[in-house]
């Protein structure tokens, strides 16, 4: 397993440097899997739980059925 921010492994070795550009594309493709995390989970809250958030279901539904690519 590799360590936070550095390019140790557990075992000793050192990993390989990953090209900037895809140290950015993989950044974004964590942040497009998360959102679809969330607005999946958003989907399914209770009305009451909505609530104490701040957000309607209307708006809950608007913000679940976004593709998982758009902000």
């Amino acid at each position: 397993m590799m360590a936070s921010h550095s390019r140790a492994w557990s075992d000793g070795r050192v990993a390989p440097a990953v090209p900037r550009s895809w140290r950015s594309a993989l950044d974004r493709m964590v942040t497009a899997l998360e959102r679809r995390r969330q607005r999946a989970r958003l989907a399914v809250l209770e009305p009451r739980l909505l609530r104490d958030i701040g957000v309607t279901p209307e708006e809950a539904l608007a913000e679940s059925r976004k593709p998982w690519w758009r902000r």
